[in-house]
C-alpha cells in the first residue's frame, strides 16, 4: 500500500494508493466532481487524482466554506446524459449561500455530523448482516 490515496470520479471514495511524492494538499478542502459520473467527494487530506474526468474544485472566495459548498453540490440534480461531460451543468447551477462564514461552518458541521452517524449505523448494519450469515451457516451445517 502506498502513502497517498488516489481519488477519482468513481463511487468508491479511495480507489488506490501511490508512493509518488508531491500530492495535492488542500488548504480548506477540495470538492471532487466526476465529470462523467456526476459523483461528488470532499477531500481534506493529501491525495492524488486518477482517471480523466476527475474535476478538482475549490472555493477561491474566502467568504465560502468549501465543506458547505460540497453539501450544496450534493443537493443538485445534474441530469444524466450518459458517458458525457457534465461539468457544464454544474457551472450553470446557482446557490443560495448564507452571508456569514460562521453560519456556513455551522451548517456544514451539522451535515458532517449526520454523515458520521450514517456511517456508524451503516457499519453496524454490515456487522449484523455478517453475524446473521455466520449464524445461518452454523444452523445449516
Amino acid at each position: 500500500m502506498g502513502k497517498y490515496p488516489v481519488i477519482d470520479q468513481s463511487k468508491e471514495f479511495i480507489v488506490g494508493y501511490t508512493n509518488i511524492d508531491n500530492p495535492l494538499v488542500p488548504n480548506d478542502g477540495y470538492i471532487i466532481f466526476g465529470d462523467h459520473t456526476r459523483e461528488f467527494k470532499y477531500v481534506d487530506f493529501p491525495f492524488y487524482t486518477g482517471a480523466d474526468g476527475t474535476q478538482i474544485l475549490n472555493c477561491k472566495n474566502a467568504e465560502q466554506d468549501s465543506l458547505f459548498v460540497y453539501y450544496l453540490c450534493l443537493s443538485l440534480n445534474i441530469p444524466n446524459t450518459g458517458y458525457n461531460r457534465h461539468l457544464k451543468y454544474l457551472k450553470e447551477s446557482a446557490f443560495a449561500i448564507p452571508p456569514t462564514l460562521d453560519e456556513q461552518h455551522r451548517i456544514a458541521s451539522f451535515f458532517r455530523s449526520l454523515d458520521k452517524q450514517i456511517q456508524t449505523q451503516s457499519q453496524r448494519v454490515e456487522k449484523l448482516k455478517q453475524l446473521k450469515t455466520a449464524c445461518l451457516s452454523r444452523v445449516i451445517a
